[in-house]
């Protein structure tokens, strides 16, 4: 979905700019395995749990509206804090990030949303990889 839809589609919307030299972070296949362990630790725990405190905290001060709100400006700023990759990718993990949301809020199961952003990570790690090494 982000490769071939929402990537693609931001890129189409938005100004063209200069892609991101991303071989040196894929250039040996000794890197695989720590890649791998900190897209689940760091996207598929990390970004989550943080995202759930922080609309848990938004939601018991200001109710509904802090819930909304949480979701909202977390999806812009979880995007925002991928412009360094380009404007492209920022639009796509903001719409990501919406996506992480809706996904918690559908049952308010971490592990459903931590499973399914990890996984993520991994494709994209093992994209990254087979573009790459």
């Amino acid at each position: 979905f982000y490769l071939v839809i929402l990537l693609p589609l931001c890129s189409k919307l938005l100004p063209a700019e200069a892609l991101l030299n991303s071989r040196p972070y894929f250039a040996k296949p000794i890197y695989l395995l720590p890649w791998l362990v900190l897209a689940v630790l760091k996207g598929g725990f990390q970004e989550e749990l943080w995202r759930i405190f922080c609309y848990h905290t938004f939601e018991s001060l200001l109710g509904k509206f802090g819930l909304t709100a949480a979701v909202v400006l977390n999806a812009f700023f979880f995007g925002l804090a991928h412009s360094y990759e380009g404007m492209a990718s920022a639009c796509a993990m903001g719409v990501l990030g919406l996506l992480w949301g809706l996904i918690y809020l559908r049952k308010r199961n971490a592990w459903e949303v931590v499973a399914a952003h990890g996984v993520f990570e991994l494709i994209i790690v093992g994209v990254g990889f087979m573009n790459y090494a």
